[in-house]
């Protein structure tokens, strides 16, 4: 006698679970070159710091040492993507461009400044104007007497009461002089002053004698001419000898 066979029957055998593969996980960032990426930020930052100063006619000149950083860094970070054969170029081509850009803002707005005509008019009212004239002449002359010098200062007395003084003046400065005059003030033991006079030793007027017209840069103006030095001697009867302050007290610029 034959049975039907339940096709269920036997047939719940468990099953194997099937897992999927392992598969490798690939990282965007894997194929990126790190380095490329933090020179192109660091271009990139240094770029627009020089953009916020490069828009300010004349003073956006300051920032070109910013714009260089930020051009090596680029230049850089351009680079090490093809030497290691990897990505990464954006960053470094997004500094190179910022780069440029910072580069010629300030030539861009200094120019259309420079040839505004406004601009151009009130120029040349500052420069025409006496007072701006006086302030820049008097800065020059201040520039100059800081850089003139006395040297070879001799002041003494000897035994028989002869007052020995003289100096030479050496012209320090870029320019030259047709005029200068040396304050002297003659102290006591306290250090006050007795007597004070004044020399001339650059004169364009041609006196006194043994003056010069004009001390060019470099030049040391010295002299043999006794009469020079005309002191008045009943006046240093309380002078200390040797104490002298000696000072430039005017020029005038040869032009």
């Amino acid at each position: 006698m034959a049975y039907d066979q339940d096709p269920s029957w036997g047939g719940n055998k468990s099953q194997i679970p099937k897992f999927p593969k392992d598969t490798k996980v690939t990282d965007s960032k894997s194929n990126r070159c790190e380095t490329a990426f933090g020179l192109g930020l660091a271009a990139t930052i240094c770029a627009c710091v020089a953009l916020l100063i490069g828009w300010i006619p004349f003073i956006g000149f300051i920032a070109y040492p910013i714009s260089g950083l930020a051009l090596i860094l680029g230049v850089i970070g351009f680079i090490f993507p093809f030497a290691t054969k990897k990505e990464g170029l954006t960053l470094p081509i997004i500094g190179l461009a910022l780069t440029f850009v910072s580069i010629a803002l300030p030539i861009v707005t200094t120019k259309a400044l420079m040839e505004n005509p406004e601009f151009s008019e009130a120029m040349d009212e500052i420069m025409e104007n006496p007072e701006f004239i006086e302030a820049m002449d008097s800065t020059a002359k201040q520039l100059v007497m800081s850089q003139m010098e006395v040297i070879n200062l001799k002041s003494e007395r000897d035994d028989q009461g002869t007052v020995n003084f003289s100096f030479e003046l050496r012209n320090n400065s870029d320019l030259g002089i047709k005029y200068a005059r040396v304050n002297c003030d003659f102290l006591n033991k306290e250090g006050g002053v007795v007597y004070e006079t004044e020399f001339t030793p650059i004169s364009w007027h041609g006196t006194p004698e043994g003056s010069v017209k004009s001390l060019q840069p470099g030049e040391i103006w010295s002299t043999d001419q006794k009469n020079f030095f005309d002191i008045n001697l009943d006046a240093l009867e309380d002078w200390d000898p040797g104490s002298v302050r000696v000072e430039i007290g005017s020029v005038e610029i040869k032009d």
